[in-house]
């Protein structure tokens, strides 16, 4: 093995790495999806009802997607920028909605703080592998 040749250990975690952030990113949605489809805003007008099961729906989707990218993460290099692009937008509209309407409560702030440290674990790892995987 010549200095040039990234060690497999490496590669292997960073490929780990990138899985545990889908699998966070896929239980995330299912948790959101599952509980918006089955409790609705049953409070509000009919059509925020529809709009939010509508996007429930998609999360749920996307926490699927995640899984199978997860499975088969090294053929899937466009989609794990996707993803990290995916949550560091939601939290941006989690920042947006912190600037409009102020402070949520810290569970929300955490979230917040996921929201953009798991784009830039995902980005990082993923450009260390493409250097290195060919």
């Amino acid at each position: 093995m010549n200095s040039l040749t990234p060690k497999p250990r490496k590669v292997y975690y960073s490929l780990i790495l990138i899985q545990i952030c889908l699998l966070i990113i896929s239980l995330s949605c299912f948790y959101v999806g599952s509980v918006r489809l089955y409790l609705g805003a049953p409070n509000l007008s009919q059509s925020i009802d529809n709009s939010l099961r509508f996007y429930a729906s998609g999360f749920m989707a996307i926490g699927f997607l995640a899984i199978w990218v997860a499975t088969t993460v090294k053929r899937q290099n466009n989609l794990i920028f996707f993803f990290a692009f995916f949550v560091l937008m939601s939290g941006l509209g989690r920042l947006i909605s912190i600037i409009d309407v102020g402070l949520p409560n810290n569970t929300y702030l955490f979230y917040l703080s996921i929201e953009f440290l798991l784009p830039l674990i995902m980005i990082i790892t993923q450009i260390y592998l493409n250097k290195n995987i060919q």
